[in-house]
């Protein structure tokens, strides 16, 4: 079977787990979220999401991650700012989650 290239850069990219916890420059952490699938709404396992996270500025951050759903076979794009807020502020790039359906 040929992956497409969505799914050949997920399966290329770290795990998102090997960039949290995100550790602000305030001391403040992020663990992660509760992901959800675009396409079927089922929960992403953290192990199923990959991506990083990098800094903007000493209070911002940028998640670019997909996450993989098992229920339906589909990508979903999580394209994020976070900010070092109590609680963090979860900006979404994107108006909805755009998913793919792999099969």
């Amino acid at each position: 079977m040929k992956m497409s290239a969505e799914a050949l850069e997920w399966s290329s990219a770290p795990p998102l787990d090997a960039s949290l916890p995100y550790v602000f420059t305030n001391g403040l952490l992020f663990n992660g979220l509760n992901s959800q699938c675009g396409h079927c709404g089922s929960r992403i396992p953290p192990p199923a999401m990959r991506g990083q996270l990098h800094r903007l500025a000493d209070d911002r951050c940028l998640m670019v991650a997909k996450g993989y759903c098992e229920a339906c076979r589909s990508l979903t794009c999580f394209n994020f700012v976070i900010e070092s807020s109590d609680p963090p502020k979860i900006h979404n790039l994107e108006m909805a989650p755009a998913a793919q359906r792999l099969s």
